[in-house]
């Protein structure tokens, strides 16, 4: 008996350390076929603003095989905004602020001419209004001087500040602006800046940018740049990864803090030499960064970038996805673990897991589970299919980090 009550106690005592696991709370914000919504657009992942407010694209049920809307809600009521009108497609990924404010990159199509642009939503109570901050003509070669298309998706930081870029082929320029305009040119596609990809910005204006550059050491590569200032050279840039190979292409993400994520599924290796910026045979180091969710905090060009890994395939996880990163570093990311793919916080695929395909939770069986973006408040929004009832759904994660 005194064994089996010592059993007992060491049990009890035990069981505690399961509360510490994050319990998450879901808040559904929609649900295909239900408030207005017909069909979620799951190429468009959800959006939300530090106020819990959460942004996505779908189609509504009073027309149910028009153009895309976008639709806005925080667990009440949803609004949306019809842009059949505009003639707009192609959406790309959503931005949101706290004052309502959405901004993103789309074509739109007029009297027979298309044009690649970045537009501005700003929902009122039961109204909307809908403005162009810019737009180019979406040909391969515009005539000289004209604005060229955008390029990818454009960023929002939470205080509006919207960034986007046009260069492609040495041509066009990354572009910063107010929300309310005017956009100025940050950095022009001359002087060895090629091709951009995807970008993000922050409070401070801080754009880090993913792209194709000339470097004195290492030729054409690619790397994550940091732009400020007008007209920066590639000599007073920052830089968050540099010197990598030109199909190395990871999607930036920064904070205001300026600390930059990513992921990475296979290997990048950057070479840094002694003195900085010289290119030697002998003199030099190399900093490899494998598969996994990093961050890393940029520096000066030329000078050696260290980052941290977060979570990588010695945790148990592979094929990573989306990253987002908030202004107290916590972090969220898409990956595999013990066979699901889901979404999780950290190293831990079990302890940080915030839902993956195959739970359950009520009658629901998830079959699909994709992050959207992360506020800083810790709040989450996500996108997920019902295995049962083959709806999607989109969610506001709460508690996530506690």
């Amino acid at each position: 008996m005194p064994s089996m009550f010592r059993l007992i106690v060491l049990l009890a005592c035990l069981a505690p350390a399961h509360a510490a696991f994050a319990q998450p709370t879901f808040v559904q914000i929609a649900r295909e076929f239900t408030g207005g919504l017909w069909l979620l657009d799951p190429n468009f992942r959800p959006a939300i603003a530090n106020d819990g407010m959460v942004a996505f694209a779908g189609g509504h049920a009073a027309n149910q095989f028009s153009a895309t809307r976008i639709f806005v809600g925080d667990g009440g009521t949803l609004k949306s905004a019809n842009f059949g009108g505009a003639g707009l497609s192609a959406l790309g990924q959503l931005s949101i602020n706290d004052q309502d404010r959405i901004a993103f990159a789309a074509t739109r199509t007029a009297r027979s001419s298309t044009y690649r642009g970045v537009y501005r939503l700003v929902f009122k109570g039961t109204m909307t209004s809908f403005t162009t901050l810019y737009e180019g003509l979406n040909v391969m070669n515009p005539a000289p001087g004209a604005l060229r298309p955008v390029r990818y998706d454009a960023a929002m930081s939470p205080n509006g500040t919207v960034a986007f870029s046009s260069i492609m082929n040495g041509a066009g320029a990354v572009y910063r602006s107010p929300f309310a305009g005017p956009y100025g040119e940050l950095r022009t596609g001359t002087g060895g800046f090629y091709n951009t990809g995807y970008l993000d910005v922050n409070d401070a204006g801080q754009v880090v940018v993913q792209m194709e550059y000339s470097d004195p050491t290492a030729g054409l590569t690619r790397g994550f740049l940091i732009f400020e200032t007008p007209g920066q050279t590639l000599q007073v840039t920052d830089t968050a990864l540099e010197r990598l190979g030109i199909g190395a292409q990871p999607v930036p993400i920064i904070n205001n803090s300026g600390t930059v994520a990513f992921v990475c599924n296979g290997t990048m290796t950057m070479r840094f030499f002694t003195p900085p910026g010289v290119y030697n045979t002998t003199n030099y180091e190399d900093v490899v960064i494998g598969p996994g969710v990093w961050t890393v905090t940029p520096g000066p060009w030329s000078l050696p970038k260290y980052p941290t890994l977060i979570a990588g395939p010695a945790n148990g996880y592979s094929n990573f996805g989306r990253v987002d990163i908030n202004d107290s570093g916590e972090i969220a990311f898409e990956a595999k673990a013990n066979g699901e793919t889901g979404v999780f916080t950290g190293p831990d695929p079990v302890a940080d897991k915030v839902l993956a395909s195959g739970d359950v939770r009520g009658t629901q069986l998830y079959s699909v589970v994709r992050l959207g973006s992360l506020n800083n408040a810790g709040e989450l929004a996500i996108w997920t299919s019902d295995l049962n009832s083959k709806d999607r759904q989109v969610w506001r994660v709460e508690g996530a980090y506690e």
